[in-house]
């Protein structure tokens, strides 16, 4: 699973586990689980706003982890070369890249660090969820038909 030491995520919801263990063979608790979106920076060095779906928050973790399993289960996929990585959506368009660093492929980002950001209120999800998980289409639609209503384009749900 996608894991945070952030509490920065939305549609809070209870985890399908009750603990995990991590690297250090240690079991940790988890606190919740939800939804995120992270800035990353794509194939052509821009940044996307990214959905990443089921995140557990654990406050114990060291750094953030997303898991390539969960990834390729939704439809996306990652492709790994001597120097890095790319996630690819659904569409098989590009949306994040990785740098090998350490033997760790480490999300490129566009503030230099991989953080869970907070969800802003033009976000497509949000308004997902605030209007009862109206489906993507008629949201896209609702923005044409009223005034001051701006939504986000998020490139990848995983």
């Amino acid at each position: 699973m996608h894991m945070t030491r952030h509490q920065t995520f939305y549609n809070v919801h209870s985890p399908p586990i009750e603990q995990i263990k991590v690297a250090n063979n240690k079991h940790s608790q988890w606190v919740a689980l939800g939804d995120v979106t992270i800035n990353a920076l794509n194939g052509e060095n821009q940044s996307d706003r990214i959905l990443f779906t089921n995140v557990l928050y654990v406050p114990e973790l060291a750094v953030n982890l997303i898991s390539v399993h969960q990834i390729t289960e939704n439809g996306g996929q990652v492709k790994f070369d001597s120097k890095g990585c790319v996630i690819l959506n659904r569409q098989n368009v590009i949306v994040a890249t990785a740098t090998k660093v350490n033997n760790m492929y480490r999300l490129n980002m566009n503030t230099g660090y991989a953080c869970m950001s907070d969800v802003k209120q033009d976000d497509i999800f949000l308004w997902h969820q605030r209007m009862g998980h109206l489906n993507f289409d008629t949201l896209k639609k609702m923005k044409e038909c009223s005034e001051g209503l701006t939504l986000s384009e998020n490139k990848l749900i995983m």
